[in-house]
């Protein structure tokens, strides 16, 4: 086949179904040549686990039942595979090599993903199983079993910026920039979590910075934020950024890490080092940052022209 992006099936979910592999530090997508890679398949079938599984515990009232845990359990996922032609059993072989290419976790994380309406769902896995089914003709049929390591999401590069600004104010529901504890706040500096559970955020404050702290807050119903956050990160007096260097706040890969730059006089960065600066963080306050369920934002101290912060996220989906 020419184009192994989206593979050959049978049926409307199927027929959007396709692999890809991100490295787990960044979640950036492998490319070659600026191409995303995928294995080659000829025809996917029978997918099931593709959905969602809930558990609850309740305690039965007389009359109304009371949740005091509710969970999304993972299901793993299974289909069968096949590759057509007089090499069906080499590409059947070639398909089992690359999953094993990429099975340390630690570095890469195995993407399954397919169409929903105008949106495209992902979720990361891990194989567990690859087991040759049979062979007919000129067919090789396997059966792939994936268990998933990460809820299913959209938009996976969910992000926005809070940069300096030196204008002063409270908040207002509009639009346009405006002030609030330090950087610039926007429509757009507001986190919407429709999943069941709290989402892990990645953040990056870019230097100059003299006080290096980010925090989170609840957006109430009635568009007002409340005055103490949920959650803080903040690191010990004397941690400081330079213009050339950026803290990163990953809850995605539980790390914290500081990242120094050299600049040519073109403007371009070129990482010089990435040190682990866990230990610098205040453990009176927060490690990581997770938006609840509902609305939030994101402020940062930035005081200094030229600092900024940005926040990456994805939107989990049940």
């Amino acid at each position: 086949m020419k184009d192994h992006k989206i593979y050959t099936a049978v049926d409307s979910i199927t027929d959007t179904l396709q692999f890809d592999v991100v490295y787990t530090s960044t979640g950036d997508t492998i490319k070659v040549n600026g191409v995303p890679i995928h294995p080659d398949v000829d025809m996917i079938e029978m997918p099931s686990g593709i959905g969602f599984k809930q558990t609850l515990d309740i305690v039965e009232g007389d009359t109304i039942d009371y949740v005091v845990n509710q969970k999304i359990n993972k299901k793993n996922i299974s289909m069968v595979l096949h590759f057509f032609g007089n090499s069906a059993y080499q590409k059947y072989q070639s398909f089992g090599s690359w999953l094993g290419k990429y099975l340390d976790l630690n570095t890469y994380h195995i993407r399954l993903s397919w169409q929903v309406g105008s949106l495209r769902r992902y979720i990361e896995v891990s194989p567990i199983n690859l087991d040759l089914v049979g062979r007919e003709g000129n067919c090789v049929s396997a059966k792939l079993t994936l268990q998933p390591i990460t809820p299913q999401y959209e938009e996976y590069d969910n992000f926005f910026t809070i940069i300096h600004d030196t204008n002063e104010g409270k908040i207002y529901n509009y639009e346009y920039p405006y002030q609030y504890g330090g950087g610039a706040y926007s429509s757009n500096n507001v986190i919407t979590n429709d999943y069941l559970k709290p989402l892990p955020l990645k953040v990056k404050l870019l230097g100059p910075m003299a006080h290096v702290y980010v925090s989170i807050s609840k957006i109430k119903e009635d568009g007002s934020v409340e005055n103490t956050p949920y959650l803080k990160v903040e690191f010990a007096s004397g941690f400081e950024l330079t213009a050339n260097q950026e803290v990163v706040i990953d809850a995605f890969n539980n790390k914290v890490y500081l990242n120094t730059y050299t600049v040519d006089a073109g403007g371009n960065k070129t990482l010089v080092s990435t040190t682990d600066v866990f230990n610098s963080v205040n453990k009176t306050h927060d490690s990581f940052l997770f938006a609840k369920p509902g609305n939030s934002r994101i402020a940062a101290e930035l005081d200094l022209a030229g600092s900024s912060c940005i926040v990456n996220y994805v939107r989990y989906m049940v």
